[in-house]
């Protein structure tokens, strides 16, 4: 399970809403398991943030971001779009083309990531 929270700590509660394209800035958190068979990922509900484009994003950046003496994980995080905001997933791969196993649980994987995004949404929709 993927854990989308928007920052609450820049101003407009981490949405920054400038031109044609709305960005909202946050943190992830993953629990359980990753996908199940066939999902190729975990879902990503970007409906919860608040923002006021009923739009699919435009664009959403997912990247590890460890404090200072805290090694990174490696791995590639992909934002795949759904048809909705809410059922967008957060595909990990270990390599280019290796897919993180499915079902396969989190646990210390991922416990000392600090893992964030940035999403784009169109602002005039």
């Amino acid at each position: 399970m993927v854990t989308v929270t928007p920052d609450q700590t820049t101003p407009f509660g981490g949405i920054d809403n400038t031109g044609t394209l709305m960005s909202v800035d946050g943190s992830l958190a993953l629990s359980g398991n990753y996908g199940g068979a066939a999902t190729h990922g975990d879902t990503m509900d970007l409906s919860k943030l608040g923002v006021s484009s009923s739009q699919l994003p435009v664009k959403v950046r997912v990247y590890e971001a460890p404090a200072a003496g805290v090694l990174a994980t490696g791995y590639i995080f992909i934002y795949c779009h759904g048809t909705t905001q809410a059922n967008g997933v957060l595909q990990i791969q270990t390599a280019i083309g290796t897919e993180f196993t499915e079902g396969n649980p989190y646990n210390t994987t991922f416990a000392n990531s600090n893992l964030r995004f940035k999403a784009f949404f169109p602002s005039l929709v």
